[in-house]
This record gives structure tokens, sequence and C-alpha cells, in this order.
């Protein structure tokens, strides 16, 4: 799915901001109501500090604990009182605001989904691709929406480990891509890792939000969140164990300092974009993987 917004609009810098918040584990509506108050203070901070896009982590609204159990008061669908909430903040100050992530129903199912929202308060879903077995429902739901400031899109969690889905966003001209996580120490070294391969091989900029929390799986959850640049240089970081408002200006204009030395950002979008296009079509790979998956699916 690709969503135009603001179509033909030039790109330019942009201030953006990553909340990492202390997740509480919410077992009854009150509980959710108040992460969500926090997570809406925090984004008033945010753009107190200059911020126009402002993105909050993964299940924000309840915390970490339903990786175990999924009570039904607590999940909502995703027109619920959680995005309702979001949507209004988005229109009251004016921004673009990436609603992380919440346990969402679709019918009598539940999905880890999320939206991006416009400033006028128009909202676009994402749901996640990949995951274990046994939790929730997978759907891999994710669209590029044009703004003001370029072509936005999400990657939740782990979905960030498989190239194709951030290859299918860079096919579809995706500029700045926030990447709302639940990691521990461990996980989340290895997606500072891919974070800034995949925004060197996708020319984007990336943004993690990672919050404060306790898994009941994985253990602690350190916050530490990272942006990254389309040259793979980490443009700015959050302590660890540390509530905090991670800000920095995406600028278009960016140079590689490194390996690609010299290069304007658009230079290197030709140069991946023009080679990476032209390898697919050398060694068919599209043919290769519909023909391997239609294998695995005994078609």
């Amino acid at each position: 799915m690709f969503t135009t917004f603001y179509e033909g609009a030039p790109v330019r810098e942009v201030t953006v901001a990553a909340i990492q918040m202390r997740l509480n584990d919410a077992f009854s509506r009150s509980d959710v109501d108040e992460n969500v108050s926090h997570a809406l203070e925090m984004v008033d901070r945010a753009v107190g500090k200059g911020a126009e896009i402002v993105a909050l982590p993964e299940f924000f609204n309840v915390g970490c604990w339903l990786e175990n159990k999924m009570p039904k008061d607590v999940v909502e669908p995703l027109n619920g009182p959680t995005y309702q909430r979001i949507i209004e903040k988005a229109k009251d100050l004016g921004i673009w605001l990436v609603g992380g992530t919440i346990p969402a129903r679709k019918g009598d199912k539940i999905y880890n989904a999320g939206i991006i929202v416009s400033p006028t308060g128009e909202s676009f879903d994402f749901s996640r691709a990949w995951y274990y077995s046994g939790y929730f429902e997978l759907e891999g739901k994710y669209p590029v929406v044009e703004s003001e400031y370029g072509r936005i899109g999400c990657i939740i969690c782990g979905d960030i480990l498989l190239t194709e889905i951030p290859r299918m966003l860079k096919f579809r001209d995706a500029e700045i891509i926030f990447h709302p996580t639940l990691a521990n120490e461990l996980s989340l070294h290895l997606f500072h890792e891919f974070a800034w391969v995949r925004a060197i091989e996708n020319c984007f900029f990336i943004v993690q939000i990672n919050p404060i929390a306790y898994h009941p799986k994985v253990g602690k959850l350190p916050g530490h969140s990272a942006i990254f640049s389309p040259f793979g240089e980490n443009i700015a970081e959050a302590p660890v164990n540390e509530e905090y408002i991670l800000i920095a200006k995406l600028d278009p204009n960016i140079k590689a300092k490194t390996w690609f030395g010299g290069k304007t950002l658009e230079e290197a979008k030709i140069f991946f974009g023009g080679s990476l296009k032209d390898a697919v079509r050398r060694i068919n790979y599209s043919e290769f993987l519909a023909s391997t998956l239609k294998g695995d699916l005994n078609i």
C-alpha cells in the first residue's frame, strides 16, 4: 500500500522526537488511560522543544506483560479511546504523530498495530508481519505516507530483521522510518546494528523508539533509543534506564562522511536505487521468491 498525502511537496529539514517513556503494565482501563496521559504529556514537551514529528514506543498504552496474556478489558480496536486521544493530540498540536503500537482488536483477532497521524487528524495504520507463533495475529501492513517533510513509514520491532520489509519501503520511496520496539539490552544491540545497515542500504533515516520497562520473558528494557542517518551515522541516542525525549534534526542535504565520502543523499539514492533495481532484474529475484514461496505453501 502506498499512500500519498502532500503529493509533490519538496522534502525539507525536519525535527523529530522519540519518546523514551517508562511503561507501566496495564491491568485495567484506568491503567491504560494513565499510560496514555503520560505519553501525551511527553509529546507536549517534545513539541515544546521544537519537534515536528513525534513517535511513541511499541505497546505504549499497556506495557509489556500482554506478551503473556491478552485481557479483553485493556485491548481495544484501532478506532478506540487510545488512538482517538492520539489523533486529537496531533490535531491540537498541528504535528505528525506516530502512535507507537497497541494490541489492537480487529474482529475477533488481536494484532500488534499502530497508526501514523497527520496534523489534520487523518490516520494511516500499520501492523506487524513477523513474530513467534502463538502471540498476536500477523498481518504485515506497511504503508508509506507522504508528508510535507518527506515520505514516512514504520517498522515494528523485530520486523527490521527482515530485509524485505525495509526494501519494500525503499522501493516505495520512504525517506524517514520510525521503529517502535520492545527490546532488552541484547536485542537492542542487534536492532542498532541492523538499523544502521538498513539505513545505508535503503538510503533513509531510521528513528528507533525503545521504552523503559520490564518484559516478562526477556527482562529489563533499557531505553537507549537512537536515530540513524542514511549513511549509517548515529545522529543521536538517548541514555540508558532513563525517561528521555530524544530530539534530532533530519537534514535531507546531508553528505556522506565515510565510505561514500562527499556524496549527497540524492546521489546515493540514484546510485543505490539504479544498481539495486538492476540487480533485482538480472537475478530474477521476484520470480525466484515467488517460486520459493509457492513451493513452501505447496500450491
